[in-house]
């Protein structure tokens, strides 16, 4: 059990020491008395059950002596493709706490509010000596007593529609004290706005459509490589490919400024390719050839890449500092006030969205 404690702990594979070579190791270390942890099946069934019954224990004694906490739920996709919910607790020390999935209930606001309570039910009789939630948020509690009473002061959730409904149910039910969204997430679901607007649409779909080409043909990418090593040692400054990625946050910036970064080494594999005999030359798409060759490619890719990158250090700085909500407001704050008189390379109707659309993200 302690070895498989130890392996959830730093997220090792289940079936990590279930081979030979480990098993003699192991045997060697403890005379002949341990072979490891068993099978995937045993790590990831009976061993998994226990250490995580121990897990929530050491939560509840966690939380039963603390004042308040903070508390984020955040949606996700899991293995089998499921939706499924991680609430997480700070002490200020941050603690897993549950997963849940709402199964054949829709993800409405007040299924996952009934979910979030349900989760900390056990925790909070801990601490209150088997009081239920609604008994410690009394809505007849004065502010000032719900500042003495309340387990929860502050609520993070990400930004779907459902989630922010849930966040202000939370508040008028007293849950918890006040309740916010998670502003790197706001942000990158700006840069989800910015690419259906023009020209940071074309521009995504254009990068998307070279990126692709290079990364899936085999032939086409080991060409590109070789004309990046040799502009490279000619002291040209040529960098990877990105593909796009939808769970990569504000992912459109990494994708273009790839493509801009590589454009002088895929036009040189498009020439070089045309000077091959015809029975070794590669199949070039003739979309990707037509997006490679024009002269408006580059431009039209530049023209998107200040904002883009602005806004990507920006969602990094506020999901690695963890910001106070004055950082928070500031940051967006002064991206839409540039977009007034910066990024003037962006058209002023594309600006003005830009700008809309951070102010929505900001109420």
């Amino acid at each position: 059990m302690k070895l498989a404690t130890d392996m959830y702990k730093h997220g090792l594979a289940f079936n990590l020491f279930n081979n030979p070579t480990w098993r003699d190791v192991l045997l060697d270390i403890s005379g002949g008395r341990f072979a490891g942890s068993g099978n995937l099946h045993e790590v990831g069934g009976r061993l998994l059950i226990g250490a995580a019954g121990t897990s929530d224990g050491q939560v509840s004694e966690r939380m039963a002596g603390a004042r308040t906490c903070g508390v984020s739920i955040d949606g996700m996709k899991s293995v089998t493709h499921k939706g499924v919910y991680n609430t997480i607790v700070y002490l200020p020390l941050a603690l897993y706490l549950a997963s849940f999935r709402l199964g054949t209930d829709r993800s409405r606001a007040q299924n996952l509010l009934v979910e979030l309570t349900q989760g900390l039910q056990a925790r909070l009789a801990a601490r209150y000596g088997g009081a239920t939630l609604s008994a410690w948020a009394d809505p007849g509690h004065t502010r000032e007593n719900q500042l003495a009473l309340c387990l929860i002061w502050g609520l993070v959730t990400d930004n779907p529609t459902p989630m922010r409904l849930m966040r202000r149910l939370s508040v008028d039910a007293n849950v918890c004290l006040f309740s916010y969204g998670c502003a790197a997430h706001a942000g990158n679901l700006v840069a989800k706005y910015l690419v259906l607007i023009e020209p940071l649409k074309s521009a995504l779909r254009d990068s998307v459509a070279v990126g692709v080409f290079f990364t899936r043909s085999t032939r086409a990418g080991a060409f590109l490589a070789r004309s990046a090593q040799q502009l490279r040692k000619a002291g040209a400054k040529i960098g990877s490919l990105e593909l796009y990625s939808r769970t990569r946050w504000v992912g459109e910036a990494d994708t273009i400024t790839s493509v801009l970064a590589n454009l002088l080494a895929i036009r040189r594999t498009l020439a070089d390719n045309r000077h091959e005999p015809p029975a070794a030359r590669i199949r070039i798409l003739p979309r990707v050839e037509t997006i490679s060759d024009s002269p408006t490619t580059e431009l039209s890719l530049a023209k998107c890449v200040p904002f883009l990158q602005a806004l990507a250090s920006s969602v990094a700085v506020l999901e690695a500092d963890a910001a106070p909500l004055s950082s928070v407001v500031g940051m967006f704050s002064a991206l839409r006030l540039c977009l007034d008189q910066s990024f003037a390379e962006l058209p002023v109707a594309a600006r003005s969205s830009i700008q809309c659309s951070l102010g929505r993200r900001l109420r």
